[in-house]
């Protein structure tokens, strides 16, 4: 009784052994092998790794480079003066209004060809050819960017002050504004091949850091940030080709102006300001495609 019940189990594993038995030979005739490590240390294994290495970045068609730089002076600074502004353009396809307007805030905004005037050229150190730089002593401080058409970029002006009092416009009441720092906010539009419109906003972001709603092209969602004021009856527009610079600073003696908050509180002293200058480096070309 006991072998006529556990015949049918045996007869099972038997034939799951055969077929196990026939794959196994069915392989070793087709070559096949089922794992294919290289030696650690062999050459087929450096090959391998080399293989696993990520493609460098490549930009955008409609790519913009940019170089930032601060220049920090002590505000008595004569390169700071006339020596510059005399042999930059102050006009810069600006209205006769934002120019008003601008210097009446405490701006003063100029644009320099490729060839820039002596008083820039000292100040920026330009034959040394290194925008990524930092020199504590002449407190020169330099990046460069890529970024795509119609993206914004962020220049952080100051740190984050605990307090700030200045007019947000003229002819108004000065406002306070606790844990502020003073960012001008740039838009890039390509307008062609080789000439760039950069789009200036000033902004202040004050308060605490918290959580707060923000606006996607979606939906509502919650984000980490300040308050963000900006100024858009203080926003102007330069148009620069490859090689050319947009030189930004204070202007005038009033200490409540806004422009006076964002370059000339960007030390503890009060006794320096700062020279903003962003220069277009170089633009991908837009190759147009013609359909026969």
């Amino acid at each position: 009784m006991t072998s006529g019940r556990y015949a049918p189990d045996l007869q099972c594993r038997l034939r799951q052994w055969m077929i196990f038995c026939t794959a196994i030979f069915c392989l070793c005739l087709s070559g096949c092998h089922l794992l294919d490590l290289p030696a650690i240390g062999s050459e087929t294994a450096s090959n391998s790794n080399s293989d696993l290495k990520l493609p460098p970045i490549v930009a955008s068609r409609d790519a913009v480079q940019l170089e930032i730089l601060f220049v920090d002076r002590p505000i008595n600074d004569g390169l700071l003066g006339e020596s510059l502004w005399n042999q930059v353009d102050q006009i810069a396809g600006m209205s006769a209004n934002i120019r008003s307007n601008l210097r009446a805030n405490g701006w003063r905004v100029g644009h320099a060809s490729s060839h820039p005037p002596r008083a820039l050229e000292q100040l920026l150190e330009m034959s040394s050819g290194r925008p990524e730089v930092i020199d504590h002593e002449r407190r020169l401080i330099g990046r460069r960017v890529a970024l795509a058409a119609g993206s914004t970029l962020p220049i952080d002006l100051t740190d984050l002050q605990s307090e700030l009092q200045f007019r947000p416009d003229f002819g108004e009441d000065v406002k306070t504004y606790s844990n502020a720092r003073c960012i001008l906010n740039v838009q890039i539009d390509r307008e062609q091949d080789g000439w760039v419109r950069l789009n200036f906003t000033p902004e202040i972001h004050h308060g605490q850091n918290w959580l707060r709603p923000v606006a996607t092209q979606l939906d509502w969602t919650r984000r980490r940030g300040q308050l963000i004021e900006p100024m858009f009856d203080q926003k102007f527009s330069l148009s620069l080709n490859v090689g050319e610079m947009a030189i930004v600073t204070a202007d005038g003696d009033d200490k409540e102006t806004i422009g006076n908050s964002f370059f000339r509180s960007v030390h503890e002293s009060g006794g320096l300001q700062r020279l903003l200058v962003v220069r277009v480096a170089n633009m991908r070309k837009m190759i147009p495609v013609y359909d026969n």
